[in-house]
């Protein structure tokens, strides 16, 4: 007889598809994988370079992001929210292995510490299927295929691409703070007000349904930090803080939600294939109530 998902490891899958979805984005530009420099690259800080040359050079990043096959990621999100006079703290550590060509499958181990308590598990999806472990019990379990659609709407191909979030980025590469340090460019923008409401608009897209539960979403603000290595024009980090307040007219209450996500990228196109352990293959097929 299959067993009923417990509620906390239906939570931690519920933070799983989140902690994917803040790397996400939609489109996948064509990789030109050629390194562009800027004519003031010996100069610690490009501030006086032209705007077009910094989206020149941000065009490239996102083309050779965009020709990532494979590559390893840590992500630590670190939120706060405030609603009816209390406050929520949460911290979630992801480490990920990702192959996106010529199929989407990872490997990934992720800790959540909340309100005192703290959650770990594996995870493995595969064209095999999606196979979760939670390691405070050692039990495997491996979720039907619809509701492992449920539960990973939006990953795919695209939505892994790290060239997919970038991409949205391109039309205010100018209004980048752009500075070089130790062979590293650091890209910084801070969005806020009507002039970035459409970049806002693109960031929430693939969350629509989460965020209409939640009821209406007011962006206040989205910082980023993103690190690439100047010789190759790699993505090496990629820093999201954002603020938004959501109103629930139904419930009559208001939510004040502070995020910053930090992710670091490593092992570009090095991941080989993900192999799923022979004891999670052997684990039980579960029903979500």
């Amino acid at each position: 007889m299959k067993k009923l998902v417990r509620k906390s490891l239906m939570s931690m899958l519920l933070v799983l598809s989140l902690v994917l979805l803040a790397a996400c984005g939609e489109s996948d530009p064509k990789s030109t994988g050629t390194p562009v420099q800027q004519e003031n690259g010996n100069k610690e800080t490009n501030t006086g370079s032209s705007a077009e040359t910094d989206k020149d050079l941000f065009v490239a990043v996102v083309s050779e992001a965009s020709g990532l096959d494979s590559f390893s990621i840590n992500m630590t999100a670190d939120q706060k929210i405030e609603a009816d006079g209390e406050v929520v703290e949460s911290k979630t550590v992801s480490a990920m292995d990702i192959t996106v060509k010529p199929e989407v499958a990872f490997k990934q181990v992720t800790t959540i510490e909340a309100a005192g308590q703290k959650q770990e598990m594996e995870a493995y999806l595969t064209a095999e299927g999606f196979f979760v472990k939670d390691l405070s019990s050692g039990m495997w379990v491996k979720l039907p295929a619809d509701a492992a659609g449920q539960v990973l709407q939006g990953v795919d191909q695209e939505s892994l691409d790290p060239s997919a979030q970038l991409s949205q980025l391109v039309d205010y590469a100018d209004q980048f703070t752009v500075e070089e340090k130790d062979g590293v460019y650091v890209f910084t923008l801070s969005a806020k007000g009507e002039e970035f409401s459409k970049l806002i608009e693109e960031q929430l897209a693939q969350q629509q349904e989460t965020m209409a539960q939640l009821g209406s979403v007011t962006v206040d603000s989205i910082q980023y930090n993103i690190e690439v290595e100047k010789s190759s024009n790699k993505l090496l980090k990629l820093d999201v803080v954002f603020d938004m307040t959501v109103e629930n007219s139904e419930a009559a209450q208001s939510m004040k939600i502070v995020s910053n996500i930090e992710t670091e990228y490593s092992n570009h196109n090095a991941i080989e294939a993900i192999v799923v352990p022979e004891e999670a293959l052997g684990g039980e097929e579960v029903t979500i109530e």
